[in-house]
């Protein structure tokens, strides 16, 4: 699938969101009090996973070097 630019920016904000709130760890967040309302990051993921980018639990956790 071919993404634009302005869909390439939207899909690194909602994989950083979703990541930001992902629980430490395996990633720690950029600012301790960071929360999202868990809707809210159920619709990130939907939207992601329309084009395929879901961020898995696990993704994140072996990005940190934590064994998933």
């Amino acid at each position: 699938m071919t993404t634009t630019i302005a869909e390439q920016r939207l899909i690194t904000a909602l994989r950083a969101m979703v990541i930001e709130t992902m629980a430490y760890p395996p990633v720690r967040p950029y600012d301790s009090e960071s929360h999202c309302p868990d809707r809210l990051i159920a619709d990130a993921q939907d939207a992601l996973d329309a084009y395929g980018m879901r961020v898995p639990h696990n993704v994140a956790m072996m990005a940190s070097g934590v064994p998933a």
